[in-house]
């Protein structure tokens, strides 16, 4: 959401400069920022050293029984 929505919403409404309509859109311009905030501070997956094998775990079959003896 930008300014410029923020704009054409309050136009839409039938009474655009009553403090309701402002405090709403305040409100929902807030809630936009903290969510975009939420996002940018996730923590990323780190890239691998180029060459290394990242956690790597080999596959075990465990389907069938090890051989006795």
């Amino acid at each position: 959401m930008n300014i410029e929505r923020i704009r054409e919403i309050q136009q839409e409404t039938a009474y655009p400069d009553s403090i309701s309509v402002q405090q709403a859109l305040l409100k929902v311009w807030n809630e936009c920022k903290q969510e975009k905030k939420k996002e940018k501070d996730k923590p990323k997956k780190p890239i691998p050293p180029k060459g290394t094998y990242w956690n790597y775990q080999p596959i075990i079959d465990r389907t069938t029984t090890p051989p006795k003896g």
